[in-house]
């Protein structure tokens, strides 16, 4: 069996990258700044490393046929050379070190945010990239990077949409709404849509691509066949909690357009600020309802472009490949996430 590396492995994707190897009967090597909760495993060996500093990557990347690269930044609040140094530069120090091993295939996980705000329904891959703020530009730099490297192995790119799935932090709204200990919401009316894909189609997706041997040299959008407006996702969300959402808000592009404005000129301690504020509350109610910590509130001004644009993706191109969604609908995939935060006792109902 072939021996796999992980990078970006403790983070949210990559564990399920490596729950998903280790089932397959991979030799899985994990690699991350710290190992975490790998370290407790006997059954994979987990390294720390830092994809900024070639010298931590070089012991790990010998001998390796597949390298799988999670790690990356996907905080839009972090600084720009932050941004640049672990997504950019982390990949072109990976791929230096791979040149000089046995390294067979290097997977690239990208982001569809290298398409910026494209207006085509839906996006396919060779649809212009449009990449406007640090982050979309540092994911586009990067997956340019691996595929410069493609004399010297076989590159394959992915660009998962919007990952959802138990252990995501990005669903960290969750906590707000539990809060609020409230049986009804009012939602929006209609507004835009947006693509989605769970984090175990997206483990299984980047293993069917490690091994299909006609994904050589493309780039592979990952998102489910259904778009889901904000009243259809945030009802899918809250039905588990015992809250009904209400179709009621009329939606407003302009609206969202002005807010999106007034959000991005707040400088970074602004949210900073509110999010400290927002994460004592939480831990107390969490204390108040014997809670475990899975996750806390966060505010982030990205939610607002969500808002104002449709982001759909086509995966038509990985589909004719042959490859299945597990999850094909979100709005079941959503529930059942939410279902399992409750089972696990990380969020109450209302």
């Amino acid at each position: 069996m072939k021996n796999v590396l992980v990078t970006g492995a403790t983070g949210f994707v990559g564990k399920y990258v490596v729950r998903k190897l280790m089932q397959k009967g991979y030799n899985v090597t994990a690699t991350d700044i710290k190992c975490g909760d790998f370290s407790k495993f006997k059954e994979i060996e987990c390294v720390e490393s830092d994809v900024r500093h070639t010298e931590t990557l070089e012991s790990i990347v010998k001998n390796k046929d597949i390298i799988i690269n999670v790690a990356g930044l996907v905080d839009l609040n972090a600084k720009p050379q932050l941004l640049y140094d672990i997504n950019h530069q982390g990949v072109k120090n990976l791929c230096e070190v791979a040149r000089n091993a046995s390294v067979q295939r290097l997977i690239q996980v990208s982001s569809i945010g290298v398409y910026g705000n494209n207006k085509n329904i839906p996006v396919k891959e060779d649809d212009e990239k449009k990449a406007k703020n640090h982050y979309e530009i540092s994911k586009l730099k990067g997956e340019n990077e691996a595929f410069k490297n493609s004399k010297y192995f076989e590159v394959v790119v992915v660009r998962p949409s919007t990952v959802y799935g138990f252990g995501s932090l990005h669903g960290a709204i969750l906590p707000l709404l539990a809060m609020k200990k409230k049986k009804e919401l009012s939602g929006l009316k209609g507004g835009p849509l947006l693509s989605h894909i769970h984090a175990e189609d997206v483990a299984r997706a980047i293993l069917f691509l490690a091994e299909h041997p006609n994904a050589i040299g493309e780039a592979y959008n990952l998102a489910d066949n259904i778009p889901l407006n904000s009243f259809e996702m945030t009802s899918s969300i809250l039905g588990p909690l015992g809250i009904e959402v209400k179709e009621s808000i009329p939606y407003s592009k302009n609206l969202f357009k002005v807010l999106k404005f007034i959000a991005q000129k707040m400088p970074r301690s602004f949210y900073s600020k509110i999010n400290k504020k927002l994460e004592k509350k939480w831990l107390k109610f969490t204390e108040e309802h014997k809670l475990k910590q899975r996750f806390f509130p966060r505010i982030d001004p990205i939610w607002l472009d969500y808002l104002t644009a449709n982001k759909v993706y086509s995966s038509e191109k990985l589909q004719a490949l042959g490859f299945k969604f597990k999850f094909p609908d979100p709005k079941q995939g959503l529930k059942q996430m939410v279902e399992e935060y409750i089972e696990r006792n990380h969020l109450p109902k209302v």
